[in-house]
């Protein structure tokens, strides 16, 4: 009904953002009334900024970005100890031993593990 590409729907698809008229152009379509559409902009605007990982060089792929917004974890294991749950020395201990990392990789990888 918008018509958009296919390649544009499969972007929409896997989680690209999408600009502001093609928001607009949305929440028309789907019967939104004006008085809400500020509050969808203003998610847009939200989702548009980084994650706090960014500036540690982690991507948006993976567990942290997925946990900063979680209201419960549940998480099952008997070999360690969750990682929301670790303590930095934990955390060194478990980056030590299982690969081999710089010191400045080491020092990045437990701080993003204690912010989360």
């Amino acid at each position: 009904m918008l018509h958009w590409s296919t390649s544009k729907l499969n972007r929409i698809e896997l989680g690209q953002l999408p600009d502001m008229h093609g928001l607009k152009s949305r929440l028309d379509l789907y019967g939104v009334t004006g008085d809400r559409w500020e509050e969808y902009f203003q998610l847009l605007a939200d989702a548009e900024q980084p994650g706090w990982w960014r500036a540690y060089g982690v991507d948006d792929k993976g567990y942290v970005p997925l946990e900063t917004d979680v209201l419960l974890v549940r998480d099952y294991t008997l070999a360690y100890v969750p990682g929301a749950l670790q303590t930095a020395d934990y955390a060194r201990a478990l980056f030590v031993g299982a690969e081999d990392r710089s010191a400045e990789k080491l020092r990045t990888s437990i701080t993003v593990r204690m912010n989360r």
